[in-house]
């Protein structure tokens, strides 16, 4: 039975019926996007380089679990773009592809080409950075142009493209999500939901399975945590989510599914950390991934009935990083240790250095992202007015009823 159920955020029909649904906007989802980025920040400020010891230890061992910001992003995509991929097959089913692939490519692209060339232009201009690992990055760029980066890691190991005066590393999140929109809405165009919550559901499952069939004596912690079949379970958590929502007759059905899955996902989680298993390794990659809770709480948040959870999410800081967290995540850690390893050792004190240097990178980092947004996102996006979904055919039926549909494209990204 189809649901008549709507959330209380919803986009207005004049909204629906000008083909602007994608457009629209849900600041507590912006939060979430907030909350994952700045876990990403401060797991790549502190718990990758942070306080060894003194009384910030404790921050320090709490931050090394920031990288489960990475599981939130990609939770958050998979609701979403399946989402869209529903509500564009209901909509306009013969601009589908076309209109799905430019929309993502507008708000993808742009930024992240433009770091590549940036630095290519630096290094080429400026002899200082006309390194050896300039050279590397130069012969590197068929990884990053076609987002293979993270298969050449998990062959080379994740430092792979860390180089002398910058670090690309993060693009394996965005060629994880670039693989997921390549192929996802293949299965999304013909496929019933019951077909596609199974097919979501498989895909969740093998990718445990997967991570569980790696061990220490294999090929190593990179390929265990960076193929993109092994880092899919969130991405399909988030999609399973979206597309059962959409059945959904009872409120308080989807409070209570999406209640057992967040204590299911962070209780396994939790419970790897008591059992003393760390941060990283097969314990934490099988037990320790958190898609399923972050794909139950997208979905409470995005249905907007928890009213406390809602408002929480829609605090203008949180809003604030997550309105900008594509550019952030891209800019965050490329020239990270170009400004902290000058700074830390100007201050007597280890930790007012590394207060100086988080101050200095957050700083860095926002100004980045606000030029980028401004200068080349922003122009970009307004083309999406060229290939916007249609209004709903006849008799086309209810689509899900979440819809934000600003969909983050790629692990930081939000449209």
């Amino acid at each position: 039975m189809i649901s008549q159920w709507r959330p209380r955020y919803r986009p207005s029909e004049e909204w629906v019926a000008k083909g602007k649904i994608a457009d629209a906007r849900n600041p507590a989802l912006d939060g979430l996007r907030g909350i994952a980025i700045l876990m990403v920040m401060i797991y790549h400020y502190l718990g990758v380089m942070g306080f060894a010891s003194g009384p910030a230890k404790i921050l320090h061992q709490a931050s090394r679990y920031g990288w489960a910001g990475v599981d939130l992003f990609f939770a958050l995509s998979g609701f979403l773009i399946t989402g869209i991929l529903w509500e564009a097959r209901r909509t306009d089913a013969r601009s589908y592809f076309v209109n799905f692939y430019a929309r993502r490519s507008l708000r993808i692209l742009p930024p992240a080409y433009a770091l590549l060339v940036g630095i290519l232009i630096a290094g080429a201009i400026i002899p200082s950075l006309h390194t050896s690992g300039y050279g590397q990055f130069v012969k590197d760029q068929p990884w990053f142009w076609l987002y293979g980066v993270n298969i050449c890691q998990a062959h080379y190991g994740f430092s792979r493209f860390e180089y002398d005066w910058f670090d690309l590393n993060m693009f394996w999140t965005l060629a994880v999500e670039e693989h997921f929109y390549l192929i996802w809405p293949l299965a999304m165009f013909r496929g019933s939901r019951r077909t596609l919550m199974g097919v979501a559901a498989g895909i969740a499952l093998a990718s445990t399975a997967l991570r569980a069939g790696w061990t220490p004596l294999g090929t190593g912690w990179a390929d265990a945590f960076l193929a993109t079949p092994r880092q899919s379970m969130g991405l399909a958590c988030g999609a399973f989510a979206a597309l059962a929502v959409e059945a959904s007759v009872r409120p308080h059905l989807v409070r209570i599914t999406s209640g057992v899955a967040i204590l299911a996902g962070f209780g396994t989680f939790l419970a790897t950390i008591a059992a003393g298993h760390g941060h990283q390794g097969w314990w934490m990659e099988v037990f320790g991934k958190s898609g399923l809770g972050f794909a139950g709480l997208v979905t409470l948040v995005a249905k907007g009935e928890i009213a406390l959870l809602v408002r929480a999410m829609s605090k203008p800081t949180l809003v604030f990083f997550g309105k900008y967290s594509y550019g952030i995540y891209l800019y965050h850690f490329t020239f990270y240790f170009t400004h902290g390893s000058t700074l830390k050792p100007l201050f007597g004190s280890y930790t007012l250095g590394m207060i100086a240097f988080l101050f200095c990178s957050f700083a860095i980092s926002i100004g980045m992202a606000l030029l980028s947004w401004n200068i080349l996102e922003q122009p970009a996006l307004r083309l999406k007015r060229y290939f916007r979904y249609g209004p709903a055919l006849p008799n086309a039926g209810p689509a899900i009823a979440h819809r934000e549909v600003v969909a983050p494209a790629t692990a930081a990204e939000s449209t």
